[in-house]
């Protein structure tokens, strides 16, 4: 499931190859995708834009032509949502929603195989969720000391960390590398391990997600990306680690650590080996490295091309001559 830094990977993304490209005409929204709102948008030039805050993307539409006509929508992706840029011809099967280029020879799609994921119209950002671990540091150590005394912070840390009224942004593998990395037991009560170290976790929060933010690459975003995921593979200390302790916490989620779980491990909690789920993880991930490689390769390609039309050769005619994407 993607994580804070996945969101913040996917906005820096669609900044990036939507910057200088205008899009044009109808946003559309997939036949099979009944459980998501249509978006009425038509206009004839416009900007894309995107924000994250936690487990939540704001993307924003904005008319060229008036600049105060905008339209924003907040995504959440689910477990496999992303988004991805394609030639017209080549949009993915599981796009849901998608935005054409005014040249008409890119789309951007939001992209979600399992469909779990949503979308609002919506300029708000949801309520429930509290501030971002990423880029609203201050607010967020302030929220959690805030409810510090709180009923919820009784329950055991790992259980709090996926609370996204608190931790926005924080998800498994998260968790897991940010108590491994402060050697703080999973199932210790909240408040006590708060109130020990706060600072310590807190501020790993921040600072562990942000270094997977500047590996540029994971498991669950690495479409668009010449780095492969690799590396992040690598940088995993603990999650799915088969040379760490698995056990299911009180909510079905499975957590990794090393050494005691801590005062509040559920009785007989269910135990899970690891090693054949990390080797068919690193098949699966080889094959969808394989696969994303083919795909940056041809939008390359095709970026490429966009790029050389913008210069046309003396030797092309006006008939064969590609308009460009501009």
């Amino acid at each position: 499931m993607p994580e804070g830094p996945e969101i913040k990977l996917a906005s820096e993304f669609i900044n990036q190859v939507c910057k200088e490209r205008p899009f044009s005409g109808q946003v559309r929204r997939s036949l099979v995708n009944k459980k998501n709102p249509e978006v009425e948008w038509n206009r004839d030039e416009y900007a894309i834009e995107a924000m994250s805050r936690g487990k939540e993307l704001m993307l924003i539409l904005r008319n060229i032509a008036k600049k105060d006509d905008q339209l924003s929508l907040s995504f959440h992706f689910g477990m496999s949502g992303l988004f991805e840029l394609t030639a017209v011809d080549s949009v993915p099967k599981h796009a849901h929603l998608m935005f054409t280029t005014r040249c008409g020879q890119f789309v951007l799609s939001f992209v979600d195989q399992r469909r779990f994921g949503h979308w609002r119209v919506t300029d708000a950002w949801e309520a429930s969720r509290g501030p971002c671990i990423i880029t609203e540091y201050e607010a967020f150590k302030k929220n959690v000391v805030d409810h510090l005394n709180e009923a919820v912070f009784e329950r055991a840390i790992c259980e709090v960390m996926l609370n996204q009224a608190y931790f926005n942004g924080i998800g498994n593998y998260l968790r897991a590398e940010i108590l491994h990395r402060c050697s703080i037991r999973p199932f210790d009560p909240a408040r006590e391990v708060i109130t020990t170290s706060g600072e310590q976790l807190l501020s790993a929060c921040h600072s562990v997600a942000n270094e997977v933010v500047q590996l540029g690459s994971t498991n669950y975003l690495h479409l668009h990306l010449e780095r492969e995921s690799n590396a992040f593979a690598a940088w995993l200390q603990c999650y799915e680690n088969p040379k760490m302790k698995c056990i299911v916490d009180r909510s079905g989620r499975s957590i990794w650590f090393q050494g005691q779980p801590g005062k509040l491990v559920p009785k007989n909690a269910k135990q899970r080996h690891t090693r054949k789920r990390r080797a068919a993880n690193d098949s699966k991930n080889k094959d969808q490295l394989k696969l994303a490689s083919e795909g940056v390769e041809e939008t390359n390609k095709g970026v490429k091309e966009e790029m050389s039309d913008e210069q046309p050769e003396k030797r092309r005619t006006r008939s064969t001559r590609r308009k460009p994407c501009v």
